[in-house]
C-alpha cells in the first residue's frame, strides 16, 4: 500500500478498523524487523515469541493489520502461526477457536472425498519435511 506511492511524507493511512493496541503490535514487529544489530536468528526468535498471542483475536486482528498495510513479513507468520494453531484440528474446533459462524454442510462421503484431495492439508510429515519453522 504505501510503497505503490511516490510521496509518503503527507500520505493519510486510514486506520479506522485497527485498535491502538493491534498497531502497537504492529510496531514493535517493524521497529525489530528495522534493528540491524539484530541478527536474523534473534529475530526469528523474537517473532516465535511475538506470536505467542494468548487468544485468536489478537492474532487474527494482527494479521489482518498486516494485510491492510501490506507487510509481508508479518502476514507470513500470522499465516504460520494461525496454521500450527489450526494444524491436526478438525473442522469443528476450529470454526469455535476463530469464532468462524458459517459452517459448510456435508455429508461423511462429501468430507471423504474432501480430505483425499487435499491430503496435503491434513498430512503433517509434508510440511515437517518441507522445513515448516513451528512456534509451538
Amino acid at each position: 500500500m504505501i510503497a505503490e506511492k511516490k510521496k509518503t511524507e503527507n500520505m493519510v493511512i486510514p486506520l479506522t478498523d485497527i485498535t491502538g493496541n493491534i498497531l502497537a503490535k504492529v510496531i514493535d514487529f517493524l521497529n525489530k524487523h528495522a534493528e540491524v544489530e539484530t541478527s536474523d536468528e534473534d529475530k526469528k526468535i523474537w517473532d516465535a515469541q511475538f506470536v505467542n498471542f494468548e487468544g485468536t483475536d489478537i492474532l487474527r486482528d494482527v494479521a489482518a493489520a498486516a494485510d491492510f498495510l501490506d507487510i509481508d513479513d508479518l502476514i507470513l507468520l500470522t499465516g504460520q502461526r494461525v496454521f500450527n494453531w489450526i494444524k491436526g484440528k478438525t473442522p469443528e474446533v476450529i470454526h469455535q477457536t476463530f469464532r468462524i459462524g458459517y459452517q459448510i454442510q456435508t455429508t461423511p462421503k462429501k468430507e471423504e472425498n474432501i480430505r483425499r484431495r487435499n491430503g496435503w492439508a491434513f498430512d503433517s510429515y509434508l510440511h515437517h519435511a518441507a522445513g515448516t519453522v513451528s512456534f509451538f
